[in-house]
C-alpha cells in the first residue's frame, strides 16, 4: 500500500468515526438522566401552551427517527440548535470560545512534546545519576497529581499569594483591557500562563517516562552497539541513530497527549475560569444544556480526529514502510 493509499484509508476511517460519534452523540443524550425542558419550565414560568409551542419548533414532539434525520442535516450544516441556558445559538457560543480551547490545548501538546523528547533523552543518557533519579521521581509524581489540584496550588502561590499572574480570565477586562495587538498578545499570553503551566506539567509527567524507556530500550540494541564501536561520540549516538528508531513511539505518544490534553483542559479552565470549551462544558453540565452539551461534544471529537488524522499522515511520512509502499503492519 502506497502513500497516497494510506492516506485515503485514514481519512476515511476518520470520517467514518466522525459519523458514528454523531449517532453516539444522539444516543447518549436521549438515554441521559434528567429533564432539561422540566428545567427550562420551572425558571421560566411556561404555560401549557406555550411549552407546546416551544417543543413543536424544536422538533421534539417528533418520532425519534425523523429527530435523528434532522439532527444530522442540522449537525453538518454548522447547526448545533439553540441553548436552553442563553437561548442563543450553540454554534456562536462555541465559536466564541472554541480558540481560547485551541491555544490552550495545542500549546502545551507541542510544549510538552519538546519537553519530554529532550528531557527523556537526557536521563536516559544518565541512567542511574542522581539527574535520572530526581527527574524521573518528579515525572511520578507529576503524571499522578490531578490537573485540579496542582491549578489550585498554582493559583495560590502565584495569584493569592505573590501576585504574578492573575487569578482568572483570559483577557484583562474594561476599562484597563489592552488596545493593541501587541498588548493583546502580551495579556493574553500573561492570563495564560498559569493553565498552560498546569496543563503542560499533567501531560509532561507521563511523556518523560515513556521517552526515556523508549531510548533505553533503543541503546541495548545491535545498532548502537554498531555505531559505538565505529567511535561515533553518545551524542551522535543518541540524536542520529537512537532518535530516529524512536521518533514513531513519540508520535503515537504526542497523539495520546492530544487526547489527554483536551480531556485536562476542562478540568484546567474551570480552575482558571479560562473562556474556552472546558468552562463551557462545567456550565451546560450543571443547567442541563443538552444542545450545548451535544455541540460541544461534537467539535471536540471532531478536533480529536482531525488531530490524530495529522498524526498519522505524520507517521506516514516518517515510516519508509508507508511512504515506500510497503507493509506497515
Amino acid at each position: 500500500m502506497g502513500f497516497k493509499a494510506y492516506i485515503l484509508k485514514k481519512a476515511f476511517y476518520s470520517i467514518l468515526l466522525i459519523f458514528l460519534v454523531s449517532t453516539l452523540n444522539f444516543i447518549i443524550f436521549r438515554l441521559m438522566p434528567g429533564d432539561p425542558y422540566a428545567v427550562m419550565i420551572r425558571e421560566y414560568i411556561m404555560t401549557p401552551e406555550m411549552i407546546d409551542e416551544v417543543l413543536n419548533r424544536w422538533g421534539l414532539k417528533k418520532p425519534l427517527w425523523e429527530q435523528y434525520l434532522l439532527y444530522i442535516v442540522n449537525l453538518f450544516q454548522g447547526n448545533f440548535g439553540i441553548s436552553f441556558r442563553t437561548f442563543r445559538p450553540v454554534q456562536v457560543e462555541i465559536m466564541e470560545r472554541l480558540p481560547n480551547t485551541i491555544a490552550l490545548v495545542s500549546c502545551s501538546v507541542i510544549a510538552s512534546t519538546i519537553l519530554q523528547v529532550l528531557i527523556g533523552f537526557y536521563i536516559a543518557s544518565r541512567r542511574g545519576k542522581l539527574s535520572d533519579s530526581i527527574i524521573l521521581s518528579t515525572g511520578i509524581v507529576l503524571n499522578s497529581t490531578p490537573v485540579f489540584w496542582l491549578g489550585m496550588t498554582l493559583l495560590y502561590f502565584f495569584s493569592f499569594h505573590y501576585h504574578i499572574f492573575p487569578a482568572a480570565g483570559t483577557t484583562t477586562p474594561p476599562p484597563n483591557n489592552p488596545k493593541d495587538p501587541i498588548s493583546f498578545i502580551i495579556d493574553y499570553l500573561w492570563h495564560m500562563a498559569l493553565p498552560f503551566t498546569a496543563l503542560t506539567a499533567i501531560i509532561l509527567g507521563g511523556g518523560i517516562i515513556s521517552v526515556r524507556n523508549l531510548v533505553l530500550d533503543a541503546l541495548s540494541q545491535d545498532f548502537v552497539v554498531v555505531a559505538r564501536a565505529k567511535g561515533l561520540k553518545e551524542r551522535d549516538v543518541l540524536y542520529r541513530h537512537v532518535f530516529k528508531n524512536v521518533q514513531l513511539p513519540i508520535v503515537t505518544s504526542a497523539a495520546i497527549s492530544i487526547a489527554r490534553s483536551v480531556g485536562g483542559a476542562m478540568t484546567t479552565e474551570t480552575v482558571f475560569t479560562w473562556y474556552g470549551m472546558g468552562r463551557y462544558t462545567f456550565e451546560s453540565i450543571s443547567n442541563l444544556d443538552y444542545p450545548s452539551l451535544q455541540g460541544i461534544f461534537f467539535v471536540i471529537c471532531v478536533l480529536v480526529i482531525v488531530a490524530n488524522f495529522i498524526v498519522d499522515v505524520i507517521y506516514g511520512i516518517l515510516d519508509p514502510r508507508v511512504k515506500y509502499g510497503e507493509s506497515a503492519g
